[in-house]
């Protein structure tokens, strides 16, 4: 992600034209934004203005051959872009995006006149509703006598072998080579349909990516999407990654109105191996993705630390107010008082800066706190 902001905010696309992006602080804070435009027939529509509503300095680009375009941005906030080519119809929409990540659009249908929108009585129509399964996490697959070589979980082969002289192993897994793939399986319709249904259609897209495919209206549809762990700019990721699949229904008596209904998966990309060793690795040499909260261990073992449930504890207080003048602010912040706290930050270092009335305190990370400040005019205001 960080490769693909430097890229575009060069004013390059991945084809050579030229398209202006949106002011970005850092690339952790980056969102790509891509979508399409097209028109009520489907074709795809080329020159399209996209900009920032409000913003002209964020920039702006025009929708390519194919009727696709993508920004950069800040994420973490909302936005709204506009779009605009005579003689259609302008549109405007308000996206809310996320950090570090891609942002796929919904595709931009443009028409000429207002009533080109079909109109139906959609309480007739049943909506999807699509089932995802992502492939299993690769969570284990270290050595297990009673296991043997193979993996079933994960479809995935394994082989160790003892370095002599050492207590340490060389770890071969399957599941770590470049053609080992991610499926997710989504369900599409159940042992009986909706009267009238026509196609069925699906839509995915992960990491800027989006795959699109229909299907003629049949019972127990299913589909396995393969993602071969690239973007959309064939760079490689690391990681964990969001699919957002889409399920529409469209039905006879209302064709080009689709019913859509969105999920969402994680799958897995690349794992980052800390032994260059042609596919092997040895036991007790690990990586960290920080980015993904991934501990790679050497034996094949995945740590995913992001996927485990967030746990909230205390570092200070104990539920009782402590004195004014704080004779005893320093020590174990464990258990220690608090008068007032109205203010809280966080040092590059891991450390917690705590605005508790008249003191700022600082807690480090090996469990101790100070104070820092006193604030002794009648303006207790922690900046």
């Amino acid at each position: 992600m960080t490769e693909t902001t430097a890229n575009h905010d060069a004013g390059l696309d991945n084809d050579g034209t030229r398209a202006d992006r949106g002011r970005c602080e850092t690339a952790s804070h980056a969102c790509v934004i891509r979508g399409q435009v097209v028109t009520s027939d489907g074709t795809p529509l080329v020159g399209v203005n996209v900009s920032f509503i409000n913003s002209p300095a964020f920039g702006y680009t025009i929708t390519r051959q194919d009727g696709s375009f993508d920004l950069v941005t800040n994420g973490g906030i909302a936005i709204a872009l506009h779009f605009e080519r005579a003689p259609f119809i302008t549109q405007e929409h308000t996206l809310w995006l996320p950090w570090g990540r891609f942002f796929v659009m919904d595709t931009i249908v443009m028409r000429h006149e207002e009533n080109d929108i079909p109109s139906c009585d959609l309480s007739s129509f049943s909506r999807p509703v699509p089932v995802v399964s992502p492939a299993p996490l690769t969570a284990f697959a270290g050595s297990c006598s009673e296991r043997g070589t193979v993996v079933p979980e994960i479809q995935s082969l394994q082989e160790e072998v003892p370095i002599p002289g050492t207590d340490m192993k060389l770890s071969y897994l399957s599941s770590r080579t470049p053609g080992y793939k991610s499926i997710l399986r989504v369900t599409l319709t159940h042992s009986t349909i909706p009267f009238n249904l026509m196609k069925v259609h699906l839509m995915v897209a992960v990491e800027g990516r989006l795959f699109r495919k229909w299907f003629p209206a049949a019972p127990n549809l299913s589909y396995d999407f393969v993602w071969d762990k690239t973007d959309v700019y064939s760079q490689k990721v690391h990681g964990l990654s969001e699919a957002f699949v889409s399920v529409g229904f469209e039905y006879e008596s209302c064709p080009d109105l689709i019913l859509w209904e969105k999920r969402t998966a994680v799958l897995q990309g690349y794992e980052t191996t800390a032994s260059k060793l042609g596919g092997w690795t040895v036991d007790k040499h690990h990586a960290l993705n920080i980015q993904s909260g991934i501990l790679h261990m050497g034996n094949g073992e995945n740590v995913f630390i992001s996927q485990q449930p967030p746990v909230i504890g205390s570092v200070i207080g104990n539920g009782r107010r402590r004195s004014i003048s704080c004779p005893s602010c320093n020590g174990l912040a464990d258990g220690n008082k608090l008068l007032a706290p109205v203010a809280l930050a966080c040092g590059s270092d891991g450390s917690l800066y705590v605005g508790d009335f008249n003191y700022v305190r600082r807690i480090f990370i090996t469990g101790n706190v100070t104070s820092v400040l006193e604030l002794r005019n009648k303006d207790f205001r922690h900046r």
